[in-house]
């Protein structure tokens, strides 16, 4: 049970880290603005819309009331802000996720760099093609591991969470050490091979990203933790007795 809950404090280890350390919170300023600029567009766009839906009902009301006007006015204002909301209740956190990878291979880079002195060699554009595929494979291999694990869930109650929690918990922690992986020009079946003897660890760190992430106004917060988080559990050594060794 240690290596399970050494895994498991990787990743609040992770998220202690980011927060603690300002430098890196550039990497994750332009996501955050990507997500400013697509959710006040949408915004804009959604009351737009209602204004013009209420001007062209309003318009057909000439006998009507004037309160009623101002009731359907009111109405459709109300419905276009609910709906943004709701929008960015359910897409925040993928949406994030989606623009902030762009991004994270540099907070990787430098947070290896910053707290572990990791040597990175520039990798080949073909050989990062490569992984790409190799991720994107991993990804829907997932998905279709979810839907099947999730639609048993609905059969065996209990098992069938736990079973769906194991799974995607060790599918979810592999999909984010593969990072710290490709960085070291280390492919899939490498990074999984480097943990052969770790899955405990492995299972214990994705088990408390599992439940994180079900949390999704938290998501964009802690994502870029966890990402380094996963750095951290690849590394073995926390960067705060990384540090305190190199004192001595």
């Amino acid at each position: 049970m240690k290596n399970f809950f050494h895994g498991a404090f990787c990743a609040f280890e992770g998220i202690n880290c980011f927060y603690k350390d300002r430098a890196l919170w550039k990497f994750t300023t332009a996501p955050w603005l990507m997500l400013l600029a697509v959710y006040t567009g949408m915004i804009w766009l959604l009351i737009h819309l209602s204004n013009i839906l209420s001007n062209y009902l309003t318009s057909r009301m000439a006998d009507y009331p004037e309160f009623l006007k101002s009731l359907l006015e009111g109405s459709l204002t109300v419905i276009a802000v609910v709906l943004a909301s709701v929008i960015i209740l359910t897409t925040l956190g993928t949406l994030f996720e989606i623009f902030g990878s762009i991004f994270f291979d540099k907070l990787l880079e430098e947070f290896e760099k910053k707290y572990y002195r990791t040597e990175l060699s520039d990798i080949p554009l073909s050989r990062q093609f490569e992984f790409t595929l190799q991720a994107v494979h991993f990804g829907l291999n997932t998905t279709i591991l979810f839907l099947l694990f999730f639609t048993l869930s609905f059969f065996l109650p209990l098992a069938g969470q736990i079973l769906l929690i194991i799974i995607m918990g060790i599918r979810m922690a592999y999909s984010l050490l593969f990072a710290p992986g490709f960085i070291r020009g280390q492919n899939v079946r490498e990074t999984r091979f480097f943990f052969r003897n770790r899955g405990t660890e492995v299972l214990g760190f994705g088990i408390a990203v599992y439940l994180i992430q079900l949390l999704p106004l938290l998501l964009p917060l802690t994502l870029p933790g966890i990402i380094i988080g996963a750095s951290i559990l690849y590394n073995g050594t926390p960067p705060c007795s990384f540090q305190r060794e190199e004192r001595r």
